[in-house]
């Protein structure tokens, strides 16, 4: 069975995955709040890249839904 390979979706996914990085590399800057600029960077950073995760949902349900193997019921 050949799988097609939906190109957008692998970009989403790339960007996806640089997200949750970049958010787990800012999280140790949040640990302590001092006020300072080197604080408040990596807050918006974290905050920006908070949608990282629904994008693996809506990914996730966009192939589901493309399947297939999915059942009828």
């Amino acid at each position: 069975m050949l799988k097609k390979r939906i190109i957008y979706i692998d970009v989403i996914r790339v960007l996806a995955m640089f997200l949750v990085v970049l958010a787990h590399a800012c999280a140790s800057k949040l640990q302590n709040r001092n006020g300072s600029v080197t604080w408040d960077v990596a807050n918006s950073l974290v905050i920006i890249t908070e949608v990282a995760v629904p994008l693996f949902f809506m990914i996730s349900g966009a192939t589901i839904l493309n399947s297939k193997k999915r059942k009828f019921q």
